[in-house]
């Protein structure tokens, strides 16, 4: 969005609450109003792309795919502040499903904000309250557990996302479809548990393969993989971070673009492969901090590059 619009659009929204009681309380106003408008821009952006401005989840029946998550190009501060208005909308009647599913969604965003405690919070709360509501052996409350994992292992909980994932998996046998999202998180799980060749080559032709499988499965892949290389990169092992981020690339192909955090990592992560590499570039970098906030890790480990 450019700047002027968005300063317009702020304008609008502040001239309804003029009667701010004091400095603090209009910067309070203009933050909020400012998140309101970029989550708006999102929303349209998203709409134009594919038809609708909706958040796939990880609950099947009510949202078609287990293995889906966070698949709008939004940036994840704006999808905060968009489901921050659906939770203060008393109106809302929505259902437990539904609401799960978006709390899953939301905790999700939290572990890729870096915002650890407050996403496992939430993710458990979610699956608690399906759970109590439907029973711990029925198939809804496996989904919510199931969709839970990779918000675990996002948020630096990778042995107990093993922990519950061996506990699911009996439990989903006769589910092929959810039985090989299982899998996939095993797979995933085994790298980041013990990366060697052999694991990071699993990781790689897993997400290579459901990347083929259609435009979603394509930008789960592609974010798994982006994940796993700042992961990586983080703990000091740059020449598997660099091998996982060239395979998100080949992976994205020119399918992802637009200013969210995957379409900027990308493009940071393109520079610094390049030959020789190049600095990084200026407009993802700003893009980064939009998405993820200036004081991500992600966002401060680009920038020192």
């Amino acid at each position: 969005m450019q700047t002027t619009a968005l300063v317009h659009e702020l304008f609008l929204k502040l001239r309804s609450h003029c009667a701010a009681d004091s400095e603090a309380h209009l910067m309070n106003l203009a933050a909020r109003a400012m998140r309101q408008v970029l989550v708006d821009a999102a929303r349209r952006r998203a709409s134009e792309k594919r038809g609708g401005d909706q958040v796939a989840v990880t609950i099947t029946d009510q949202f078609a795919a287990a293995d889906r998550g966070l698949a709008v190009d939004v940036l994840a501060l704006e999808a905060l502040a968009g489901m921050d208005a659906i939770n203060a909308d008393a109106s809302s009647t929505e259902s437990l499903p539904s609401r799960a599913a978006r709390d899953i969604t939301q905790a999700k965003a939290l572990a890729l904000l870096a915002k650890r405690k407050e996403a496992i919070a939430l993710a458990d709360a979610a699956v608690a309250s399906m759970c109590a509501a439907v029973g711990a052996e029925s198939l809804d409350c496996l989904r919510v557990r199931l969709s839970s994992i990779d918000t675990l292992y996002i948020a630096g909980q990778g042995a107990r996302a093993r922990r519950e994932l061996d506990a699911l998996k009996p439990a989903l046998a006769a589910q092929p479809p959810l039985l090989a999202v299982v899998n996939s998180f095993s797979v995933v799980l085994d790298f980041l548990a013990a990366p060697n060749e052999t694991s990071l080559t699993s990781a790689i032709n897993i997400a290579s393969t459901s990347a083929k499988a259609g435009a979603l499965p394509q930008r789960n892949a592609v974010r798994m993989l982006l994940i796993l290389a700042e992961t990586l990169d983080a703990n000091g092992n740059p020449a598997y971070a660099q091998r996982l981020a060239r395979a998100a690339i080949d992976s994205a192909g020119s399918a992802i673009d637009g200013s969210g955090m995957d379409p900027s990592l990308l493009a940071l992560w393109s520079a610094r492969l390049a030959q020789p590499p190049s600095p990084s570039p200026a407009p993802a970098l700003a893009h980064l901090t939009a998405a993820l906030g200036d004081t991500h890790p992600w966002v401060a480990a680009h920038r020192l590059r």
